[in-house]
């Protein structure tokens, strides 16, 4: 059962990625408007796109969909990173104050340091 579920949620997340990723494709600047129809997009899959729209879609709006991908993936795992590190399934609010804080102390503490030994 918990299989099921795994699948099912994963398919849905594809799902919901693929669709935005229609979305982020059409919509954009190009010289023949802001929008770009979804026939026009599923031509560029068929392989049947003219020059224009092969340009646009793999130059300028495909680079800035797969950069927006991996860093969302980026934050995602640093959030995990952060959370297995502090030992906090919910990484609160307070305990990530309570390490910006004595990240900024030490910095503090080494700039001094550098400051008084230069002098």
């Amino acid at each position: 059962m918990k299989l099921k579920k795994l699948i099912l949620y994963n398919f849905i997340l594809l799902l919901s990625l693929f669709s935005l990723f229609l979305i982020s494709i059409s919509i954009g600047g190009s010289e023949t408007g802001v929008k770009m129809e979804i026939g026009r997009i599923l031509n560029f899959l068929k392989g049947q796109s003219d020059e224009i729209d092969r340009v646009v879609i793999l130059h300028l709006r495909f680079p800035r969909i797969l950069t927006s991908i991996f860093s969302g993936g980026g934050l995602a795992v640093a959030g995990a990173i952060l959370q297995a590190i502090i030992r906090n399934p919910l990484a609160s609010l307070i305990s990530l104050v309570f390490q910006v804080v004595q990240l900024l102390v030490r910095l503090c503490r080494y700039y001094c340091l550098v400051l008084f030994l230069l002098h």
